[in-house]
């Protein structure tokens, strides 16, 4: 059973708030921070719930999860002002930053390579990108692009592709990948004129749904 399933499993079964700490202990995970990122990443996709609440475990107020598919307890809190949140403000009426989406992409993509990945340089190459494993065996870059004018080809971001691709090229990473999110048609158009040239540079589509896409020359 996966680090995902086994957390899944114990909040259905736990049924009340644990923090990231706590749970780390009690389904023995070395690093807290890959439960910290698989916990976001399942509360992106609404399978959990996450909020500053009083852990059952530890007592101390802190981010914790639980599931919401847990019954038998009355609600917290934080659940209940989730909802009111959401009831008061309808849809999400603001577009996701570019930040936004990189800590959506880190939490996603570290469930997908089943590594924590933060940002750091790695081996002499003269960049910080935002995605390395721990071991440097893994290595990638977010980006949030969009069409110019929502038609355009963008020439700006099309060189910014390439010169992260040609960078990603001169590490020791095993596996390297761009992940991009926004407009799936900047990496598309992108792949498109370029893609035969790209060898060991994976391109992934995060869509706003929290749905992991890899894309093809």
């Amino acid at each position: 059973m996966s680090n995902i399933d086994r957390l899944l499993d114990y909040l259905t079964n736990h049924k009340v708030p644990v923090c990231d700490d706590c749970m780390m202990k009690e389904l023995d995970i070395k690093y807290r921070q890959q439960v910290y990122q698989i916990a976001e990443s399942l509360a992106s996709k609404g399978s959990i719930i996450r909020a500053m609440e009083n852990c059952s475990i530890c007592q101390k107020t802190k981010k914790c999860s639980w599931s919401k598919n847990s019954t038998g307890r009355t609600a917290t809190r934080s659940e209940h002002k989730h909802e009111e949140q959401v009831q008061a403000s309808g849809p999400k009426d603001r577009p996701e930053s570019p930040k936004e989406f990189e800590d959506r992409a880190r939490a996603s993509l570290s469930v997908h390579f089943g590594n924590a990945l933060n940002p750091r340089a790695i081996d002499d190459v003269p960049k910080v990108f935002d995605f390395v494993s721990s071991d440097g065996q893994i290595a990638g870059d977010a980006k949030y692009y969009s069409l110019v004018k929502g038609t355009g080809l963008p020439p700006a971001k099309f060189s910014a592709i390439a010169e992260h691709v040609w960078l990603l090229g001169h590490t020791m990473a095993k596996q390297k990948f761009l992940v991009f999110g926004n407009d799936v048609r900047v990496p598309k158009l992108w792949l498109a004129r370029f893609g035969k040239l790209v060898q060991g540079v994976l391109f992934f589509f995060l869509n706003a749904n929290g749905d992991l896409e890899q894309l093809a020359p």
